[in-house]
């Protein structure tokens, strides 16, 4: 295993919302009841992340690995996030027509580790469905296999289908 400058490593690989493991399904069917979606079907990407564990880690036999769920649908991206020792987790979204994404690590972190921006995965900025303003950063890791970098086509091609201008995708070429 090797982990990444931060101490993470990630494997990621693609299944449906109703295929995922327990406790991000139940988020998502949660978020789904909320917001009036059906989601099940729905292609999403699953990370499991290990953090390289600290000698107290192992002394205490303390697990250090967690769990993401991410999909996009044709307004929203979604995503959920099951930490270390929690048996439930919460699934959030934000509206694609106006989320900024960046690659790698963004906001706050990113300003002071320069070399965070360098990390695989997709940093969310906006204002979360249900949250009020300020707007938020979120980070979503992802493992080197393809499985992340397709998701993060989808969500690209998301976002400019929703009409975002920052959806960071090359222009298409009228003729074709």
């Amino acid at each position: 295993m090797t982990f990444d400058s931060f101490g993470y490593w990630r494997e990621s690989w693609t299944v449906k919302v109703s295929e995922a493991h327990r406790p991000l399904r139940e988020a998502f069917t949660a978020f789904a009841a909320v917001h009036d979606l059906e989601l099940d079907e729905l292609s999403a990407l699953e990370t499991r992340t290990v953090r390289k564990p600290s000698w107290l880690d192992r002394l205490r036999g303390r697990d250090t690995t967690s769990r993401s769920l991410a999909a996009v649908t044709p307004d929203l991206v979604i995503w959920a996030v099951l930490a270390e020792r929690t048996e439930s987790a919460v699934a959030v979204g934000a509206t694609l027509a106006t989320v900024v994404v960046e690659k790698g690590m963004g906001g706050r972190i990113a300003n002071a580790f320069p070399s965070a921006r360098l990390l695989r995965g997709v940093s969310f900025t906006g204002v979360f469905l249900g949250k009020e303003p300020p707007p938020a950063t979120a980070y979503l890791g992802f493992g080197r296999e393809v499985d992340g970098d397709a998701f993060e086509t989808r969500l690209r091609e998301g976002m400019r289908a929703a009409g975002n201008r920052l959806h960071g995708l090359p222009e298409r070429d009228p003729a074709s």
